[in-house]
């Protein structure tokens, strides 16, 4: 029997909602692809809900650490976060480092993304 991964997707942002603090994600502003283009507004903030995995990683390169990171679950479905956004996690802003989707069947159930600590 093949899996409703669509029905899933909604459990999981169902059940991400009921246990997770909204935070607001601020969606970089797009580079203009052509030198003659006006540039548009910028993008609108938007409030996701996330849990806050509460895991710090320290990326060790030889003998000096070189980055920590922070994990959130971020809801599917309304933005994709990308690396280059800023979010704004119980009145602080952090810089997204990284964004990793789960999707074991082909769609997005919720991000995971690092964001600086």
């Amino acid at each position: 029997m093949a899996e409703n991964w669509a029905a899933i997707a909604g459990d999981v942002t169902v059940a991400l909602e009921s246990v997770g603090f909204e935070v607001t994600l601020h969606p970089a502003q797009t580079e203009m692809i052509n030198p003659w283009d006006v540039p548009g507004a910028a993008p609108a903030d938007v409030i996701l809900t996330c849990i806050d995995s509460g895991l710090k990683e320290v990326y060790i390169q030889g003998s000096t650490a070189t980055r920590l990171a922070r994990k959130l679950m971020i809801n599917a479905g309304v933005v994709v976060p990308k690396v280059g956004d800023t979010i704004t996690v119980r009145g602080r802003v952090h810089d997204v480092l990284a964004v990793a989707p789960l999707a074991p069947g082909g769609v997005d159930l919720f991000y995971d993304i690092e964001i600086s600590v």
